[in-house]
């Protein structure tokens, strides 16, 4: 099963480990599932981690180390195109693209923006709880 998580369950789950998030990550890391990954979100997440609010919460070195994850054993795939009136948010066109160009069944996220929409070209547009229980096959 191919999913593509959206920046904001990368960051939630690095905050706590134990939440919903932090739950899916562990999944991936157990090959649970296919982790598509895109170089926009990538450079994405890599900025986000370095914000200086988020500094405050997260160690260096488990933001460092979850970029190395997902640079040594994630999916890397080139982003399809999508067109702008697809989304209400233009920074979500690199999510969906990223999930067209990787043939994933699932985008996971926090974002209303996405969440809205439900799915987009067969791919199912999913919060981080119903991923969890698509995951675990619930």
């Amino acid at each position: 099963m191919k999913l593509v998580l959206d920046t904001n369950v990368f960051v939630s789950a690095l905050l706590k480990r134990s939440s919903v998030p932090g739950q899916i990550l562990q999944a991936w890391r157990d090959g649970r599932f296919d982790l598509l990954v895109s170089d926009p979100l990538y450079e994405e997440l890599s900025d986000v981690l370095r914000r200086r609010k988020l500094k405050a919460y997260l160690k260096p070195e488990l933001a460092r180390k979850l970029l190395e994850l997902i640079k040594d054993y994630a999916t890397w795939v080139e982003v399809a195109h999508v067109p702008s009136r697809a989304v209400r948010d233009p920074k979500d066109l690199m999510v969906l693209g990223t999930a067209l160009g990787g043939k994933a069944r699932f985008i996971v996220t926090g974002d209303e923006d996405l969440l809205v929409l439900r799915s987009f070209r067969g791919v199912r547009i999913l919060t981080p709880k119903e991923a969890l229980e698509v995951i675990h096959g619930r």
